[in-house]
C-alpha cells in the first residue's frame, strides 16, 4: 500500500516537474514578453505580475506568477512558484512548486505542486481536484473534492463527497463535509473532535491494486491528464503568438525604405 501511494506521488510530482521544465524554458526565451491575443491574454518571463483584468482566458507561465486580477474566463498557470488572489469566471488549471490559491472560482480547480495551499479566503463553486507532496485545504468548495498526496491537511466547508488517496489524512477543527469521507492512507485519520462529517467516513481496504480503479484516483488520473494538455497548450500557444509578433516586426522592417 505504502508502495502504491509513494508511485502515486512520484507520478504526479514527474508530472507537474514536466510540465514547469517546459514552461520554465520557454520563459527564459521569451524575456518577460507579454503576448496579445484578443480577449485572451498570453504572458510568460521570469517573473509574472498580472494586475490588469483579463475579459477572456489568461495564460501565464513563468518563474514566479502573481495573479491579482479579476479573470472572466479560464485561468491557466505555471511556474515555480504560482499565486491566485483574483476571481476567475470559469476554472483554474494551475501546476507549481509552490501553489497558492486565495481568490473566487466560479466553476472547478485543478491543481497540482510540491506544496498546494488553499487559503482561507479561496471559494470554488465547481468541484477540487488536487494532487501534491503536501496539500492544505483551508478555503471552501461547493462540489466535492478529490485529493492525492503525501499530506493532506482539511480545514474548510466542502459542499459534497471527498475522497483521499495519502500517507496521512488530518481534520481540522473547522472541517465541514456535506457529504461523504472516503480515505485510503496507510495511516488511521486523525479527526478533531469538531470536525463535521455529514454523511459515513470510510477507509477503504489495504489492497494496493484497488488505488487506481477507485474514483479519486480516476479524479486525479483526469484531472492531470487534463492540466498536462492544457500546459502544451499553453505553451503552443505562446509560441505561435511569438511567431506571429516576429511576423509582423519583420514585415514592417522590409517596408521600410531607406
Amino acid at each position: 500500500m505504502r508502495d502504491a501511494l509513494r508511485k502515486m506521488a512520484r507520478r504526479a510530482c514527474l508530472l507537474a516537474a514536466s510540465l514547469l521544465f517546459a514552461v520554465a524554458s520557454l520563459a527564459v526565451a521569451t524575456a518577460a514578453a507579454a503576448l496579445p491575443g484578443g480577449s485572451d491574454r498570453f504572458v510568460a518571463g521570469a517573473g509574472v505580475t498580472e494586475r490588469a483584468p483579463v475579459d477572456g482566458d489568461l495564460f501565464a507561465a513563468g518563474g514566479s506568477v502573481d495573479v491579482d486580477a479579476t479573470v472572466d474566463g479560464d485561468a491557466v498557470l505555471a511556474g515555480g512558484t504560482v499565486r491566485l488572489a483574483g476571481e476567475v469566471g470559469h476554472s483554474v488549471y494551475a501546476a507549481g512548486g509552490r501553489l497558492s490559491l486565495l481568490g473566487r472560482v466560479a466553476n472547478n480547480a485543478r491543481l497540482a505542486g510540491g506544496q498546494v495551499l488553499l487559503e482561507p479566503t479561496a471559494r470554488i463553486g465547481g468541484n477540487l481536484t488536487v494532487a501534491g507532496g503536501r496539500i492544505e485545504l483551508r478555503g471552501n468548495a461547493d462540489g466535492s473534492a478529490g485529493a492525492a498526496g503525501g499530506e493532506v491537511f482539511i480545514d474548510a466547508t466542502v459542499g459534497g463527497d471527498v475522497e483521499v488517496a495519502a500517507r496521512s489524512v488530518v481534520l481540522g477543527p473547522d472541517a465541514r463535509i456535506g457529504g461523504s469521507l472516503r480515505y485510503r492512507s496507510t495511516e488511521a485519520l486523525q479527526r478533531d473532535p469538531a470536525a463535521q462529517v455529514a454523511g459515513a467516513v470510510e477507509r477503504l481496504g489495504p489492497d494496493p491494486s484497488q488505488l487506481r480503479d477507485s474514483r479519486p484516483m480516476r479524479w486525479i488520473v483526469t484531472g492531470l491528464a487534463l492540466l498536462w494538455a492544457i500546459g502544451l497548450a499553453l505553451v503552443a500557444a505562446i509560441v505561435v503568438a511569438l511567431d506571429r509578433k516576429s511576423t509582423r516586426l519583420n514585415s514592417s522592417h522590409a517596408n521600410i525604405s531607406y
